[in-house]
């Protein structure tokens, strides 16, 4: 099945994001170069800084001032669910402009980390232009 849609994602020249496993995710790579899929384009929700696929990381995860400092590509995002027996297992989508501003606020990420991680990864990932004013 994972097979399939990484064609069809090379097929329609579109990003694919999974939801796989913990882990890098090492084997995605040659399925995505198999298809004709660039592995950046393969974006690995909830991943560790150690995936070769494009890293979506959970806001708030430690390390991500080092990671922004190193000039590594990657997006945040939140792992939203609305299950009221679950309160706080995740973290809203709100989160993630919140915790990038405070961050900084706190001078631990510059803007330029902010666009590269809001903005330009984001461009690359998904083939989408982001124009701000």
């Amino acid at each position: 099945m994972l097979a399939h849609a990484i064609s069809l994602a090379a097929e329609c020249s579109c990003a694919l994001q999974i939801h796989a496993e913990s882990g890098s995710c090492e084997d995605v790579v040659g399925m995505a170069r198999s298809a004709g899929l660039p592995p950046e384009r393969v974006v690995k929700h909830y991943a560790t800084p150690d995936t070769p696929l494009h890293p979506s990381f959970i806001a708030k995860i430690e390390g991500i001032p080092e990671m922004a400092r190193q000039g590594r590509r990657f997006t945040l995002e939140s792992d939203y669910m609305d299950e009221n027996s679950r309160p706080g297992a995740v973290i809203g989508p709100k989160s993630v402009p919140r915790y990038t501003k405070k961050l900084l606020e706190d001078g631990l990420i510059t803007q330029d980390d902010c666009f590269r991680i809001h903005a330009d990864t984001v461009q690359r990932a998904y083939g989408v232009e982001i124009h701000l004013p």
